[in-house]
């Protein structure tokens, strides 16, 4: 419990520190149909899927299950073909629009706190990015926890990565996003490439990233408007990570990465409900004190990675739109 207590203060000092300059680099964006009837029933699905969680002991199968419902309020973008294969030993799913630019590449990691979600559940939402943005997107069928221990999930995105470079697609042409964990992944994956003496992303898109797996940021002390994200779901996903990493490594929780030196354009979005914003708050306001073009949205009355409402929701699709207008001169499109 001291523990506890002594890295709520230290998130606390961070926060503070953080947010110095926060007029710099934080965008708010009003809500354009948070009174929707499609955004009502995502609001139910996650709100349901927290009290199925919380109230039950679930199989890994039937959590997953629950888990690629999430799919669902997503709509089909028209003129993209689905092509499943391998980036050398690591399964992959691609999403091309036609006509697209096939030499620029979003690297896609999916959400679901490295053990729930997957390239199904999520390959509507990247496939409307990759139409927005007129690229391919490949996402990253990256192992999932327990039938892996971190940290190959971050393992298989680099192995991705680098088996993109031999493929011919230059560093410059090729952008890392993600959502949830998969969003705290693309904000680790440039520390990694630094690491491996790797070449450099071009850009991070990061929408709503788990940056503190032990809910210990001060806003969980005030916030009760995050539907699934509350303190005990977030500590449950803690608690199995826990079990094969420190909690405060920052290649997993990048709220704790000091050193953004050499780091890409990074543009992050997050809801103003969630429980994430001040992870969010803290990897963009480090960013920014380090010199990195840094900037981060949030969207007024949305819920966590409410892009999931691609198709059907202005809210989301314009945020993606936002995201593919600020990324495509970066890849040179």
């Amino acid at each position: 419990m001291q523990d506890y207590e002594n890295t709520k203060q230290k998130l606390k000092f961070m926060l503070e520190n953080a947010s110095k300059h926060q007029d710099q680099w934080e965008i708010r964006v009003p809500a354009i149909d948070s009174d929707s009837r499609i955004y009502r029933d995502y609001c139910h699905y996650l709100w349901s899927l927290q009290k199925e969680f919380s109230e039950k002991r679930l199989s890994l199968r039937y959590g997953r299950y629950l888990f690629d419902q999430w799919g669902n309020y997503s709509a089909e973008p028209e003129n993209v073909d689905y092509m499943e294969g391998m980036a050398d030993d690591v399964r992959c799913m691609w999403c091309v629009p036609h006509g697209c630019i096939e030499s620029r590449v979003i690297i896609a990691c999916h959400g679901g706190a490295y053990t729930y979600g997957s390239i199904y559940s999520h390959r509507k939402c990247y496939a409307h990015l990759a139409v927005q943005t007129n690229c391919r997107v490949l996402m990253v069928d990256y192992g999932r926890i327990p039938e892996v221990a971190w940290p190959q999930p971050l393992e298989d995105v680099i192995t991705a990565y680098k088996w993109l470079l031999g493929a011919g697609i230059s560093n410059d042409h090729i952008a890392i996003a993600g959502d949830s964990c998969g969003g705290a992944m693309a904000v680790a994956l440039p520390l990694k490439c630094r690491e491996l003496h790797l070449p450099m992303v071009a850009a991070v898109i990061s929408i709503s990233p788990w940056g503190d797996l032990e809910a210990a940021t001060p806003i969980y002390a005030t916030n009760r408007l995050d539907l699934l994200n509350c303190l005990d779901m977030v500590r449950l996903g803690g608690s199995i990570l826990a079990l094969s990493t420190d909690l405060h490594n920052p290649k997993v929780a990048p709220i704790y990465i000091e050193d953004f030196h050499d780091y890409p354009p990074m543009y992050l979005q997050v809801g103003e409900y969630e429980n994430f914003s001040d992870d969010a708050r803290i990897i963009a306001g480090k960013a920014y004190g380090c010199g990195v073009n840094v900037k981060c949205e949030f969207v007024e009355n949305m819920q966590h990675c409410f892009h999931q409402m691609a198709g059907h929701s202005k809210d989301a699709d314009h945020a993606i739109k936002r995201l593919a207008e600020w990324v495509k001169p970066i890849l040179g499109i």
